[in-house]
């Protein structure tokens, strides 16, 4: 790989990264390294540039910066293959600077795990809604599922002696005086309410 075609492939992991910070999710870059038969030490990523987690669905990036070929479906075969590697229900997203054939959309969608194609302007947009379909699909599939605060706060709070207080889910109980709390992502479980 020449030095300006990592260079063109660093800053697209980069500006994905950047793109995924701005909506608080944290990935990480991925770097492995193997020993060959003959004792040479090669690094690469796997197939996977980045990985990340979101609302507890586990996610690996691979970012391609090309310049004029659309992405073929030999490309998502083999990102098959890494997400293969991954645990079960990791979500594949491909990002790509030049779009893909009709092939490669093909090979996605009949994949036996959800993988997202976008370029950059688009991946927030893919990814959220993704996101969101899962969690309201899994949430519907669970009576007791989880809500998630995603900020709160509360300021001079008082129970009296033999009250109770409850704020989601947290059950406070006698005389108690609390001030300034502050609550960021907090995941409750829901409780199914008796009729």
């Amino acid at each position: 790989m020449s030095t300006s075609t990592q260079v063109k492939g660093d800053t697209l992991e980069y500006n994905v990264k950047e793109k995924f910070e701005e909506i608080n999710v944290i990935v990480q870059g991925v770097k492995t390294s193997y020993k060959t038969n003959k004792g040479n030490i090669i690094t690469g990523d796997g197939g996977a540039d980045l990985i990340g987690e979101y609302r507890n669905v586990k996610f690996i990036v691979q970012c391609k910066n090309f310049t004029n070929e659309k992405v073929h479906p030999s490309l998502i075969r083999d990102f098959i293959g890494t997400l293969s590697k991954y645990s079960t229900g990791t979500l594949g997203i491909f990002v790509t600077t030049v779009g893909y054939t009709k092939s490669s959309f093909e090979e996605a969608e009949n994949s036996d795990y959800d993988i997202i194609l976008t370029d950059l302007p688009n991946l927030i947009k893919k990814f959220t809604s993704y996101i969101n379909k899962r969690t309201k699909r899994s949430s519907s599939n669970d009576d007791n599922e989880f809500i998630t605060v995603e900020s709160a706060e509360f300021e001079n709070i008082e129970v009296e002696k033999d009250a109770t207080l409850s704020i989601f889910g947290i059950e406070i109980k006698g005389k108690v005086s609390l001030k300034n709390i502050k609550l960021n992502n907090l995941s409750i479980k829901r409780r199914k309410l008796d009729n």
